[in-house]
């Protein structure tokens, strides 16, 4: 999934489920629940666009996170932790494409091995899946943060 949408996933985590003792670790543990869906991939896009796809999904899921702390629902501290720690497994990517733009290939450890596994189905043409994902996502935790 990109980022944005496993922020939008925590937050509504949070929204929905009001003790954060609850509510944190499930936040986390729907990151790998999510990259068992099929989704985008990075695999099949041209080197050129990897950034600009990159910068945009940092962009909207920063986005999200903003939009918390401007609008200051209720327990959006809470919702914005819990985006975080939704995303934050994809951080240990970032290792591996160091080393990749130095033109070392590093051989992943077993917990980057599960991450990769579970990702069954990581393709260009998931962004059709993301995308209604992500609005119906939006959607949700307007719900559940206007009250």
């Amino acid at each position: 999934m990109t980022a944005t949408n496993h922020v939008l996933a925590g937050a509504i985590i949070v929204a929905f489920i009001d003790k954060p003792i609850i509510a944190l670790p499930l936040a986390l543990l729907s990151h790998f629940v999510l990259d068992m869906i099929p989704h985008f991939g990075w695999k099949g896009v041209k080197n050129g666009n990897f950034l600009y796809i990159l910068a945009a999904d940092m962009a909207l899921a920063n986005s999200v996170l903003i939009s918390l702390f401007v609008l200051r629902p209720e327990n959006w501290q809470w919702m914005m932790a819990g985006g975080v720690l939704a995303s934050s497994p994809d951080l240990m990517w970032l290792y591996y494409w160091i080393y990749e733009l130095r033109g070392i290939k590093k051989a992943l450890d077993p917990f980057s091995r599960f991450a990769a596994a579970i990702q069954w189905s990581e393709t260009t043409w998931g962004i059709l899946l993301e995308i209604p994902w992500a609005i119906a996502s939006l959607v949700l935790l307007f719900n559940l943060t206007v009250r």
